[in-house]
Formats: C-alpha cells, sequence, structure tokens
C-alpha cells in the first residue's frame, strides 16, 4: 500500500516527526503491529542511539494513493466491477 505525506499534526519547534520536510512524498507501508495509529514503512529507516528501524508515519499525517482504505487494523481493497 502506498500514502502520500500530507502534514506533520505534531510539527513545532521542539518536536517533529521525520517526515515533517516531506510533504508530498510517497511511501510504500503495511499496517503497524503494535499501534492502529501508525503505518510502518517497508523501506524508509530512521536512525536513532539505538540503531536503523522501520520508521513510522500517522495515519492522520498521510493519505492513501493506491485504491486501498484502511479501517482500524484491516484494509478493504476496492473492488472495480467490469461492465
Amino acid at each position: 500500500m502506498r500514502v502520500r505525506i500530507i502534514g506533520d499534526a505534531t510539527a513545532n519547534d521542539i518536536m517533529r516527526w521525520w517526515y515533517a520536510e516531506r510533504v508530498g512524498e510517497e511511501f510504500e507501508v503495511e499496517q503497524c503491529p503494535r499501534f492502529a495509529k501508525y503505518w510502518r514503512t517497508k523501506e524508509e529507516v530512521v536512525w536513532t542511539n539505538n540503531g536503523g528501524h522501520t520508521a513510522h508515519i500517522l495515519k492522520s499525517d498521510c493519505e492513501l494513493i493506491d485504491g486501498t482504505l484502511s479501517h482500524g487494523t484491516y484494509e478493504v481493497t476496492k473492488l472495480i466491477s467490469e461492465g
């Protein structure tokens, strides 16, 4: 599933998400297994003192762009019928 960053709800001078300056960029994501309010990136890595780890994106800071709808912790793919 792909998402596009549309903002950073927590943006301020003290704390910012890693994607705060990346509005408009797209990322391949999956549901975070621990927290329903986050997507987890499949390729983007954030480096901390503890090493690298997959980056999280708040669902409210992005939009789905691949025709997939999210509801809680599961996904429903839109069906397009011919005819």
